[in-house]
């Protein structure tokens, strides 16, 4: 009788792989991602939407109004400049407190020369008779947050006696400066009142862009 004979081969079991566990919290910490970036997105955009031309980088024109008080000298008559007849030349120098938009409560000082010509007769605003004068000032104006102004300012007016009360009408023009007036530009109208003793009254209207 024949017997069938089973061999059974053990093979070796293959090694466990270890199972990979998901964090729990990986959703939520990109769902946070995302939203955030979302968010911050949403917040340029609404910045970039309202900024103002200013905030942009661009000068905007804006109204300009002042008042100033002050003081102005001018050079003695004997040390003016008489090498240009009829044309005489002096010296002439201002300062004084200035309350003006866009700048608050400021300071100035300005530098220059006030030019009469004896050959030009005139009459001032009270009706007395006089010569032609013409004024040329460069000026720093410092505002209340210490930034500059820089004008330039051209005026004229009838000159009948250092005594005699003066009025000088003109332009200024602004020409730069520093801090928030960097790249400054713009233009005002001045009025200048001397009351015959050095004190001054002057007032601008126009506009500055800055």
């Amino acid at each position: 009788m024949n017997r069938r004979i089973t061999t059974r081969i053990a093979l070796p079991a293959a090694p466990a792989v270890p199972a990979v566990k998901a964090r729990s919290d990986g959703g939520v910490r990109i769902n946070r991602i995302a939203k955030v970036l979302a968010f911050s997105l949403v917040v340029l955009a609404l910045a970039a939407a309202t900024a103002t031309p200013a905030a942009a980088g661009r000068s905007v024109e804006r109204p300009y109004k002042a008042r100033t008080v002050g003081t102005s000298v001018v050079q003695p008559i004997e040390e003016c400049d008489f090498t240009d007849p009829p044309f005489v030349k002096c010296a002439l120098e201002n300062w004084g407190t200035l309350h003006a938009t866009h700048l608050g409560r400021s300071t100035f000082s300005n530098t220059g020369t006030a030019t009469v010509n004896p050959s030009v007769a005139c009459i001032d605003p009270n009706g007395l008779s006089g010569i032609q004068l013409t004024v040329s000032l460069n000026g720093v104006t410092v505002a209340a947050d210490g930034s500059e102004l820089y004008l330039h300012s051209e005026q004229s007016g009838c000159f009948v006696d250092l005594s005699v009360p003066l009025e000088t009408v003109g332009t200024n023009t602004i020409v730069g400066g520093t801090g928030r007036f960097e790249g400054a530009t713009g233009t005002h109208s001045t009025v200048v009142n001397g009351d015959g003793t050095g004190a001054i009254v002057a007032t601008g209207v126009g506009t500055i862009t800055y």
